[in-house]
């Protein structure tokens, strides 16, 4: 067969989505390239709040927690489901603040005219950092204590970052001049999302601190919906908006704007009030409204009866002794009751395909309504409950360009629904090629026989697919979900093979190279790098301090004071140094010998920052990876936090680096120490290197 030499346009990635124009659908968050239909937005008092609350500011401790400051003053941070009150910052000043960031040391504020500095421990105000001449329009964290600051004069805009120590610089960053520039007050990778709002609608910037790059997002809203602000980053390429009204939320993605949504609350009704500022927490929002603090989620059941549609960019087959079109394979997530229509239109004039492709550059959402599309073939497909695959014949268009369009109802209360994939297959093929010439008349019975050989020439297609695929199965780069597991079973790391399949496949592709590290810190750190990326740290207690061991009263060598010696555990009902045990005669107890401390020193504990959802996906595997990638006579454990330190921008060497503890400033001389008691929760008075009371009653200066 012929199969092998056909060509395709292939739309899997959000990428790939984006190259057309989608209406009420909304991409997939982490590794999902499906466009999801999504469903009700429902709001739920935040655990812990109240109507004291109202029109709070929002912002991100560094160690990922949700922080607000009321009007009244009062910065709160909310810690396993509880509001813990933090300090107090003057009234009058929170009452004109526009925009709050929290760090280590300190806490900025933006207000209409000025830039603020607190003291995060006792609230107080530490200057004001406003450039003169020069009016500040928006901050952003650089997750260092310090600050990107976007300000205006005389119409110019220029970005300058903040150091925590009050020093500044402008940055050779060129930005958009005109319109409201919107900042969500997250960082990733070194890159900020901005929002240029103006009267003609809004557009997102990504800027690349490291090279100073400006990039204008491949597809700047148009008049629908409008943007107002508050802003938040949801992932590295998506932000949720808030519309001008304030009171409906929608999303953007690469080259993608979704759907307006309303907050609902109580059976429906939309309650909540206007939305005064927004932070993403996983799939979820917080959103600060004039009735107080709301968690915003996804919720089908609930969720209307929805018509959304898109649209593919112009597509092309160039004219040669074979063009045209064959069919398109629409892969569809889709309930029972959902209803998948595909149509398809050929154009002939280069330039009106130009036109419309400038339309979907622009997200003009009135290109070619619906009238346009009733006078062509088109197919109607029902959803099954799960994965469809929808076939559309686009053999009788014979002009070179095309256009697709594929429109999905989904019932009221229905299940998660979404497009996961499309392939146009071209130039135009048929079985009939294979058949005695008399069949190929160029007549209606021709194109009537090429119609009736479209379904055998599918089926005929996907089993020389499985044929050409059998190699693909044990390919860790294609194999599929069964496959990857069996992988799995027969590299005897069959407990893994429970993985979700992108991680499976992710491991299998690492695992040469993590093997040449078996039993490694490296090794250990190359699997965690696929199970937990960025949300882990490896400690080994060999690489730890060394403790004090007094010898056995049988060893006749003893040992040195600070160089053999160690002191382990005291256990208890034992004596207590200086209270109510004399030197010399004390005696430190059975736990207190070589074996002990050597089950200390062979320990590895890998902790583990991220939710709960993370955590429960994560825990049925720890003892796999324990057995199959931990060095030898060691034992390890997982501890997982539900915060995670956070990664900064990398301004200069050693800048914004993970710790593992609370502070990233990297100030010398005022690096603050992590707690005793757990390593990672903030103390309420942090500890300086330049002066500090330690153990009450001894001062380092």
């Amino acid at each position: 067969m012929s199969h092998p030499l056909d060509r395709l346009y292939r739309f899997e990635t959000a990428r790939q989505w984006a190259a057309g124009a989608g209406s009420g659908l909304t991409p997939g968050t982490g590794d999902d390239p499906t466009l999801i239909v999504p469903g009700a937005l429902v709001a739920q008092r935040l655990s812990g709040t109240s109507e004291d609350d109202a029109g709070a500011l929002l912002a991100r401790d560094p160690m990922g927690r949700l922080v607000w400051m009321r009007r009244s003053g009062e910065v709160l941070v909310h810690d396993h489901d509880r509001a813990i009150r933090m300090t107090k910052v003057p009234q009058t000043l929170a009452a004109s603040t526009r925009r709050l960031l929290w760090g280590q040391r300190f806490g900025w504020v933006l207000t209409d005219d000025q830039i603020v500095r607190l003291d995060t421990a006792s609230g107080t105000r530490l200057g004001t950092f406003a450039a003169p001449g020069w009016h500040p329009e928006a901050i952003a964290s650089d997750v260092c204590d310090g600050l990107l600051v976007v300000e205006v004069k005389d119409g110019a805009r220029r970005i300058r970052r903040l150091r925590s120590d009050g020093k500044s610089k402008p940055l050779g960053i060129a930005v958009p001049e005109g319109g409201t520039i919107l900042v969500p007050g997250e960082t990733a990778r070194g890159r900020v999302m901005f929002v240029n709002r103006n009267d003609n609608g809004w557009s997102v910037l990504l800027i690349d601190m490291t090279s100073g790059d400006v990039v204008t997002h491949p597809k700047p809203g148009k008049t629908w919906p409008l943007a107002a602000g508050p802003i938040a980053r949801i992932s590295n390429d998506s932000l949720a908006l808030v519309s001008q009204d304030g009171c409906g939320i929608f999303e953007t993605g690469i080259g993608h704007v979704g759907p307006e949504r309303a907050p609902r609350w109580n059976d429906g009704d939309c309650c909540i009030g206007k939305v005064v500022d927004l932070q993403s927490e996983g799939d979820d929002l917080i959103a600060s409204t004039e009735s107080g603090l709301w968690r915003l989620y996804d919720d089908v059941n609930t969720a209307p009866a929805v018509r959304v549609s898109w649209v593919s960019p112009v597509l092309h087959s160039p004219p040669d002794e074979r063009s045209g079109w064959q069919r398109a394979d629409l892969e569809v997530d889709a309930p029972e009751g959902a209803e998948i229509t595909i149509s398809a239109q050929g154009l002939t004039a280069r330039a009106l395909a130009v036109s419309i492709q400038n339309d979907f550059a622009t997200q003009n959402r009135d290109v070619l309504p619906d009238d346009d599309w009733s006078a062509h073939p088109i197919s109607r497909h029902f959803g099954t409950g799960g994965t469809t695959i929808c076939r559309h014949y686009l053999g009788d268009i014979k002009e070179q360009f095309l256009l697709l369009r594929i429109v999905l109802e989904v019932p009221a209360c229905a299940r998660l629904a979404g497009l996961r994939s499309l392939r146009v297959l071209y130039p135009r093929r048929s079985l009939i090629e294979h058949l005695p010439a008399i069949y190929r008349d160029g007549t209606l019975s021709e194109l009537q026989m090429r119609r009736g050989l479209a379904g055998f020439q599918a089926l005929i297609d996907e089993v020389d697919d499985k044929i050409s695929a059998a190699v693909d199965r044990v390919d860790p780069t294609k194999a599929d979900p069964v496959w990857s597991g069996f992988l799995l079973h027969w590299l005897g790391h069959g407990e893994l093979s429970r993985l979700p399949p992108e991680r499976r496949n992710a491991l299998l592709q690492a695992l040469p190279a993590i093997m040449q590290h078996r039993g490694t810190k490296a090794g250990l750190a190359g699997v965690m790098d696929i199970l937990a990326p960025g949300a882990y740290a490896i400690e080994d207690s060999a690489e730890g301090p060394a403790d004090w061991l007094l010898p056995d009263e049988g060893d006749p060598a003893g040992g040195r004071l600070g160089r053999d010696t160690r002191l382990g555990a005291r256990p208890p009902n034992d004596w207590i140094l200086g209270k109510v045990a004399p030197l010399g005669t004390g005696k430190l107890g059975s736990d207190c010998n070589a074996v002990s401390v050597s089950a200390c020193l062979t320990g590895v504990t890998v902790r583990v920052f991220g939710n709960e959802k993370l955590k429960k996906w994560l825990l049925p595997f720890t003892e796999a990876i324990a057995r199959n990638f931990a060095p030898a006579n060691t034992h390890l454990r997982f501890v997982y936090s539900a915060h995670r330190p956070l990664a900064g921008l990398g301004f200069g060497p050693g800048l914004g680096d993970i710790t593992l503890g609370p502070d990233d400033s990297r100030a010398l001389g005022a690096w603050t120490l992590p707690d005793i008691g757990s390593g990672f929760e903030r103390p309420d008075e942090p500890v300086r290197l330049d002066h500090s009371i330690l153990n009450g009653n001894l001062v380092l200066e």
